[in-house]
């Protein structure tokens, strides 16, 4: 039975799983498999650049840069979907490739792409910390990305001499419906946990829900979050952060909820 137990560690937790629509299956496979339920609840939607010509213009010339960065999932899959769309061989990719985080490298391993480097940290000053001993200056990089990204890999690199193109590959758009039956679930307790993977949802989650009182709606419910950045957002925006994920990724913001999860269990057993 303690087997079964420590098995099934998020038993009873209802968890509010907060991804674009493409992304939350994988989340929600990862809490359901550790007993817990998932409530898919998309706060963000992910939307290719209504004008590729940037992007092609990069790929025009893919064999020129030493270098292309991925920093999430979503643009490995439109940048590799774009080269499949315009008839580009894998082979025109003969840069060396930095990936954000495990997920992403994955991915474009699965693809039959090469990671040359892997930060240990998972975001954009780890992966800053992994490349800048690897940068002289008149390297030329190749970085899609979102719209709405941090300008800091662009910005820093530029500053060690390298010669950064930067192509917006898609853009992240809030989701404005479903305020009332996101506010009955928090206000139900129909939730115990609420994630944020990325700043964007949390934003988007404030925005939502910008009629109600949120301190009240989230009495009782824990919130977990994937990393420092995300957590920042949610503390700048007034919400609190129950546990961080470390490392910055999804087993890590799982592993983060159960670790939190199994110490309250004891605390309330032993009360």
């Amino acid at each position: 039975m303690g087997e079964a137990h420590e098995s099934r560690p998020l038993a009873g937790c209802r968890v509010l799983v907060t991804r674009a629509v493409e992304q939350a299956p994988e989340l929600a496979r990862r809490i359901e498999t550790l007993g817990g339920e998932a409530v898919i609840f998309p706060l963000i939607r992910i939307r290719p650049m209504g004008d590729a010509g940037p992007l092609d213009e990069a790929l025009d010339c893919l064999d020129q840069f030493d270098w292309i960065i991925f920093t999430s999932v979503n643009t490995v899959s439109l940048f590799l979907q774009r080269m499949r769309q315009r008839d580009i061989p894998l082979e025109r990719l003969s840069a060396r490739v930095a990936a954000v985080g495990p997920k992403t490298k994955a991915v474009l391993e699965a693809e039959g792409v090469t990671v040359d480097v892997l930060p240990t940290e998972f975001h954009a000053e780890g992966l800053l910390d992994a490349l800048l001993p690897q940068m002289t200056p008149g390297l030329r990089v190749l970085l899609p990305r979102s719209r709405i990204a941090r300008e800091v890999l662009p910005e820093q690199l530029a500053c060690h001499g390298a010669q950064v193109t930067a192509v917006d590959v898609y853009d992240t758009e809030p989701v404005r419906e479903g305020a009332a039956q996101l506010a009955s679930l928090l206000e139900n307790r129909a939730v115990h946990w609420l994630t944020f993977t990325s700043s964007s949802t949390v934003q988007s989650f404030v925005d939502l829900l910008s009629g109600y009182d949120v301190p009240r709606l989230l009495k009782g419910v824990a919130v977990a979050s994937i990393g420092p950045l995300t957590s920042a957002t949610c503390r700048k925006l007034g919400l609190p952060v129950t546990v961080e994920a470390q490392p910055s990724s999804l087993d890590g913001l799982i592993q983060a909820m159960v670790q939190w999860t199994m110490s309250h269990k004891g605390a309330n057993a032993d009360e």
